[in-house]
C-alpha cells in the first residue's frame, strides 16, 4: 500500500474542508434578490376591438403580479446607515397599478417599508430598512403591466452587489420540480479534472493489468461511472438545494 499517495490524498481532502469552514464563517455582508412574475388577465392579439380591460378605473391591457424577494444572506447585519444608494427595483416599461404590499416578512422588527418612484415613465419600487440580521427580509408584492425588464440597483456598504439569485417561488416547490439536468454539467467537469487522475492510478500501477486494452478498457469504465454518477446526484443535489435556498418565511402558499 502506498502510504505517501493516501496521505496526499488526504491532506488534499483536509485543505478543501478547511477552505469551506473558511468561506463559510467568515463575516461578511450580502444581500439578495430574486423575483417571481405571473400573468394574471390580458386581452390577446385576437381579441374583440370592443373588448375593455379595467383595474382601479383605468383601462389596461393586461395585468402581472410580481413577488419580490430581498433577502440578508450574509453573517454580518445590515444597517439602515449602511445604505447609501436606495435598493429599488426598476420595472422598465411597466405601469405599477397599485402600491406595492408586504405579503412576507421575517421579522416585523425590520420594519421594511416600500415606496414608488417614477422616471420617464419607467415605475421604480424602493425598498428600505431598519436592519437585516441573518436570512432576514421581505416578500413584496406588486401589480403592474408588462414589463420589458426587470433590474435591481443601489449600494450598502459592506456589500460588493445586490446579487440576483434565481429559483425563487412564491409556493412550496415540489421536488421533482426543482431538478435541473443541466447542472449535472460542472460536476461532472470538476469530478474529471481533479478526480480522474486519482482513480485512473490503479490502472497503471497495478502490473497485473499489462494489456494496453485492459487499461483502456478500465478507464473508460471508471469514467462512464463517473458520468452516470454525476448525472444521477448532480441534479439531486442542485434540486436539494433550490429547494432550501429561500428561508420558509418566504413561501406565500403551500
Amino acid at each position: 500500500m502506498d502510504w505517501g499517495f493516501i496521505g496526499v490524498i488526504l491532506a488534499i481532502i483536509f485543505f478543501i474542508l478547511m477552505l469551506i469552514v473558511t468561506i463559510k464563517y467568515r463575516r461578511v455582508k450580502k444581500l439578495v434578490w430574486s423575483y417571481e412574475t405571473k400573468k394574471l388577465i390580458g386581452i390577446g392579439s385576437d381579441s374583440p376591438p370592443e373588448l375593455r380591460l379595467m383595474f382601479g378605473g383605468e383601462q389596461v391591457s393586461d395585468v402581472y403580479r410580481t413577488n419580490l424577494i430581498v433577502v440578508c444572506t450574509g453573517s454580518e447585519s445590515l444597517r439602515k446607515n449602511d445604505v447609501t444608494e436606495e435598493i429599488t427595483m426598476h420595472f422598465k416599461g411597466a405601469k405599477i397599478l397599485r402600491s406595492p404590499s408586504i405579503v412576507r416578512q421575517s421579522n416585523d422588527a425590520n420594519e421594511i417599508t416600500t415606496d414608488t418612484d417614477t422616471i420617464d415613465d419607467d415605475f421604480d419600487v424602493k425598498i428600505d430598512f431598519i436592519y437585516l440580521d441573518y436570512n432576514d427580509g421581505a416578500v413584496v408584492e406588486v401589480l403592474h403591466t408588462k414589463y420589458s425588464e426587470l433590474s435591481c440597483s443601489g449600494n450598502v456598504i459592506g456589500v460588493r452587489t445586490i446579487k440576483h439569485k434565481e429559483g425563487y417561488k412564491s409556493y412550496r416547490a415540489g421536488f421533482r420540480e426543482s431538478i435541473r439536468w443541466r447542472d449535472s454539467i460542472l460536476p461532472f467537469l470538476l469530478i474529471l479534472a481533479f478526480g480522474f487522475p486519482i482513480l485512473i492510478a490503479p490502472a497503471f500501477s497495478d502490473e497485473s493489468i499489462a494489456s494496453l486494452w485492459e487499461k483502456f478498457g478500465m478507464i473508460v469504465s471508471l469514467a462512464t461511472g463517473m458520468l452516470l454518477t454525476t448525472l444521477v446526484f448532480g441534479p439531486l443535489a442542485t434540486a436539494f438545494s433550490l429547494m432550501a435556498s429561500f428561508p420558509k418565511w418566504s413561501v406565500i402558499k403551500g
